[in-house]
């Protein structure tokens, strides 16, 4: 399990490495995308498998990708708020769209100069050093931080420990996602089903090689429902940025009521697409029977 687990890590450190590399260049669009995948699979590495690195270490690591999470995101809330605005049927050169393009431009220089910065200082290639020098699981962690994807059996094999602790973890998603809903969340509430989706299914892919062909539907539903919890977010946080951005007029009430409208009909979608697809009559046995019996181990190229 060590050793899968500094695989595991070795190689989200390099996916992230060749993602700020491209960001370097130019802080696009695509590029953003990707360096923000990259940094949250990688923060997701470090939580799940906590217990292998050194004592502390992780920790920092992680709060230095939550600093430029944070960066990436500022740009991304721009761009998104800018699209949603033309749908919204707000054409350029509306002063609407003014503090928003200038805002944009801000955020992506202050982003540009941090890719660079991590670049120039190789942060992948410290982490790299440091998170090679793995604990035991007795030793690595508080039992305050214990949780149940952190206790792994140090001993067996990726694919048991898989099958011992990921339906247990699924089986925790299903309820609180379930308790969730059942509160009748307005659109701008979901942000903690948001939040453990991307927890389980980063988790999940994990140990995707651990399974058969199987696990990539059930990703596939996981990031159905990871998309339609975005698009809700997405209108959130076009909605606060142009708030507080953007003064009084027809336009700006216009815009920030087709935002609240495509929120709502995207939070209807999201709870169609729980009930009637991924916890239809059924579904939860079927994940959790699936988890439980992994088949294969298949360990990935650095």
């Amino acid at each position: 399990m060590r050793e899968y687990a500094r695989q595991q890590t070795a190689f989200l450190l390099g996916r992230l490495s060749i993602a700020v590399s491209h960001a370097a260049q130019a802080a696009d669009a695509d590029a953003i995308h990707d360096i923000r995948v990259a940094m949250r699979r990688l923060s997701r590495c470090l939580r799940v498998f906590a217990a292998f690195y050194p004592p502390g270490s992780w920790k920092k690591i992680r709060r230095r990708i939550a600093s430029l999470l944070s960066a990436a995101g500022a740009v991304r809330d721009c761009d998104i708020a800018i699209e949603l605005v033309g749908r919204a049927g707000i054409a350029r050169p509306a002063g609407i769209l003014t503090p928003l393009v200038a805002k944009r431009r801000e955020a992506g220089h202050e982003l540009l100069v941090e890719i660079r910065r991590w670049k120039r200082r190789d942060y992948t290639t410290q982490w790299r050093s440091r998170l090679q020098l793995f604990v035991s699981v007795d030793g690595a962690s508080s039992a305050r931080e214990r949780r149940p994807e952190s206790v792994w059996n140090p001993r067996a094999s990726a694919a048991a420990n898989a099958r011992r602790h990921l339906p247990a973890i699924m089986r925790d998603y299903f309820a609180q996602v379930r308790e969730l809903l059942a509160a009748n969340p307005v659109p701008a509430e979901l942000h903690a089903i948001r939040l453990a989706t991307k927890r389980i299914r980063y988790t999940l892919e994990l140990f995707r090689s651990c399974y058969g062909r199987g696990m990539t539907r059930r990703l596939g539903m996981l990031q159905r429902l990871q998309q339609l919890l975005g698009e809700i977010n997405d209108c959130a946080a076009a909605e606060r940025l142009i708030g507080s951005l953007v003064g009084p007029s027809s336009a700006r009430q216009r815009v920030l009521t087709f935002l609240r409208r495509r929120a709502a009909a995207k939070a209807a979608a999201l709870r169609r697409e729980w009930r009637g697809n991924f916890d239809a009559p059924g579904r939860e046995h079927w994940w959790l029977q699936y988890l439980a019996a992994g088949v294969r181990l298949r360990v990935p190229r650095l």
